[in-house]
């Protein structure tokens, strides 16, 4: 067995302590948010103009877009 120095926390691996819920809370926010803004974006796409740039929506945790053109 493998011990664990008592200067490293290990409370972020305890499920007890709620931090791997949190996270699939957060990740499943992330996920509807994702989604949903996709779907905003989509519904307002011209899908009969020509492809001519490429651009792409960031979404941030409280819903703010910023598109990003150059990469």
């Amino acid at each position: 067995m493998i011990s664990v120095p008592s200067s490293i926390s290990t409370s972020s691996l305890d499920p007890s302590n709620g931090a791997i819920d949190l996270k699939t809370r957060e990740a499943g926010r992330a996920f509807r948010l994702t989604e949903e803004y996709t779907r905003y974006e989509l519904e307002k796409f011209d899908f009969s103009a020509p492809p001519n740039w490429i651009r792409v929506a960031l979404i941030g945790p409280h819903g703010e877009v910023r598109y990003k053109e150059d990469f």
